[in-house]
């Protein structure tokens, strides 16, 4: 679905991201995770195209992602930024009606079956009792929710989350991890996520991608990349390591390194 193949990426002459190539599986929640300035933002925006990539290349479907048509990228690939800002009187049934662009020529109306659509965006993201409600007027959960239901009436393939529970309580970011996952298995869709929270990264992915000062240095599941060599030697801090019901690690910090 996605892959990348000896991508490197710069600001300027500065190479921040080195040699990164990984096949991001269909259908799988891959978790991209590391210390701050590892170069994590700097691979999403160049897997959303928001950033050229110096040399390398990024493919979805075998296509390079610079090839696209950006209402053709739109329609597979949907993007999620850790910031998101909508005109202050949109309501949130309004926020998922400009989802339906890149379905649509320019200036033709949405007709029933985006409707129809968006009414599903709506319902699977529980916002039915939120829909006429003005999106600046949500919750930081809310909100969240509103605009992954946006992306949700794109009908992507592939979905990216550049940490999407930032400044959610926690609460909320139990209710948008879960929708994370209830998508991916109701749907099948590929996410490929940035966290900070190694637990959540843990319990909600099926495959971890460790990054460091722009190199991959490390890729597998949470079980076999989580461990406390690693998390010492990439993050310099000391932990201990418990286990959920379902066997993946619970990461607990307990000093520097």
């Amino acid at each position: 679905m996605v892959t990348t193949r000896n991508v490197y990426v710069h600001y300027g002459e500065k190479p921040i991201v080195k040699d990164f190539s990984h096949l991001f599986k269909e259908g799988k929640i891959h978790t991209i995770i590391g210390p701050n300035g590892s170069g994590k933002s700097t691979v999403f925006k160049a897997l959303s195209r928001l950033l050229n990539h110096k040399s390398g290349v990024i493919e979805i479907n075998e296509t390079p992602i610079n090839l696209y048509q950006p209402k053709s990228l739109s329609k597979i690939l949907a993007v999620l930024s850790q910031t998101n800002h909508a005109p202050s009187d949109f309501t949130v049934r309004d926020l998922l009606r400009f989802g339906r662009t890149p379905h649509k020529r320019f200036f033709e109306a949405l007709n029933k079956e985006d409707d129809t659509i968006i009414d599903w965006a709506i319902k699977i993201t529980h916002l039915e009792a939120l829909e006429n409600r003005r999106v600046c007027c949500l919750s930081g959960g809310e909100r969240q929710r509103a605009w992954i239901a946006m992306n949700l009436a794109q009908q992507p393939k592939v979905l990216l989350l550049d940490e999407p529970t930032t400044y959610l309580d926690i609460q909320h970011q139990f209710e948008v991890m879960e929708l994370v996952k209830h998508l991916n298995q109701s749907l099948n869709m590929t996410v490929v996520m940035i966290l900070h929270d190694l637990t959540q990264a843990s319990l909600y992915s099926d495959e971890i991608i460790v990054i460091n000062k722009g190199e991959i240095v490390c890729t597998g599941t949470p079980e076999t990349v989580l461990t406390t060599e690693l998390i010492q030697k990439v993050y310099n801090v000391n932990v201990e390591i418990g286990r959920h019901k379902s066997g993946k690690p619970l990461i607990v910090p307990i000093g520097r390194a």
